[in-house]
């Protein structure tokens, strides 16, 4: 395998050395095996040996997936045969195949764009699903640049390009696409380099002038409100809402309500340490695509920050700012929980 990746305990891809994809799991309304969940099932010999097993629909018999790896194939019946990476999030999958295409299948909704989807058209209320795969619009608006990494999130999707920018598209209504703006428009487009848009003025608008976009990008992380943001000098940029990594937490409601003007504009925010400086020493990024961020720096020192899901409390945070992520061993003669790389 090169490159796996999975949808909570619903489904899951992954592509093989020979360039092929593979799924397994739940095929639920949205066709997220790549099958039409109204006219395929999988075999019953799929499924011997796993009477007990139950999805939410009911017994194996009606179990509309399959717990062993099927192939997904092109409309013309061909496997792929160049895949290198696969994401897949709540009803979207997209491969990214070593010549940089982009296919997809599932909600194009919820991660546009595909070729029947205009520049201007209202992507929410697209209904159609795509049960096979269709190659996506993006590699071609990205031209000449090479899309070479993708992520995806439950609404959104980035694809890094080999000129160091990075590309997203998707529902922008939270400026999580890192535009400048908050609409949610066609075609897909770079992310923009808002840091000092402030100083911009107001008759060079709309937002900035050609060729503005964010450079030396190394790596990029998506979260449900937002994108995380690597560059080669090791310094972290967030745009977006909610857990903006400089202290602040800036609601959806907040968001949506900005006036956008010189003065008020959605910006990438410096990502800090508790006392104001800013991280210049991260080698690397990700997320848990949900409200979580992860950064490890240069010395192996890991850092985390955003949402913590698994308490009780709604208002519960791992941190407005990123705290160092504690490694610790349970010692059995103290009976506790120790520390291996104290603070």
């Amino acid at each position: 395998m090169i490159s796996v990746d999975n949808y909570h305990y619903l489904h899951a891809y992954a592509v093989r050395a020979d360039g092929s994809v593979w799924a397994w799991g739940m095929n639920n309304r949205l066709g997220t095996l790549a099958r039409d969940p109204k006219t395929w099932r999988a075999p019953r010999e799929y499924f011997a040996g796993l009477e007990s097993y139950i999805e939410p629909g009911g017994p194996v018999e009606n179990l509309n997936g399959t717990p062993y790896p099927i192939e997904v194939f092109k409309p013309d019946g061909s496997s792929f045969d160049d895949a290198v990476q696969v994401v897949t999030h709540t009803g979207t999958t997209l491969v990214l195949t070593s010549g940089g295409e982009i296919w997809g299948w599932g909600y194009p909704a919820r991660v546009w764009p595909w070729p029947d989807l205009q520049a201007g058209d209202n992507i929410f209320g697209k209904s159609e699903k795509y049960y096979q795969p269709v190659m996506s619009v993006v590699s071609e608006v990205a031209a000449p640049a090479k899309i070479t990494r993708l992520d995806i999130a439950q609404t959104f999707a980035a694809g890094m390009a080999d000129d160091g920018t990075v590309f997203t598209w998707g529902w922008n209504n939270i400026a999580s696409l890192g535009h400048g703006e908050m609409e949610t428009t066609n075609p897909p487009g770079r992310i923009r380099d808002t840091r000092d848009m402030r100083d911009f003025p107001e008759d060079s608008w709309p937002w900035i002038s050609e060729g503005r976009y964010l450079q030396n990008v190394k790596e990029v992380a998506l979260v449900d409100n937002g994108t995380l943001i690597l560059k080669e000098d090791g310094r972290v940029f967030y745009q977006g809402t909610h857990y903006t990594g400089d202290g602040r937490y800036v609601s959806t409601e907040k968001m949506r309500q900005t006036i956008i003007t010189p003065e008020n504009v959605p910006v990438l925010n410096p990502v800090l340490r508790r006392d104001g400086t800013q991280f210049d020493n991260i080698a690397a990024i990700t997320s848990d695509r949900g409200y979580r961020m992860y950064m490890l720096d240069e010395d192996g020192v890991f850092w985390h920050w955003g949402r913590d899901i698994e308490s009780r409390s709604q208002d519960s945070y791992y941190g407005l700012y990123p705290e160092r992520l504690p490694f610790a061993r349970f010692d059995k003669d103290l009976n506790e929980w120790v520390e291996i790389h104290p603070r």
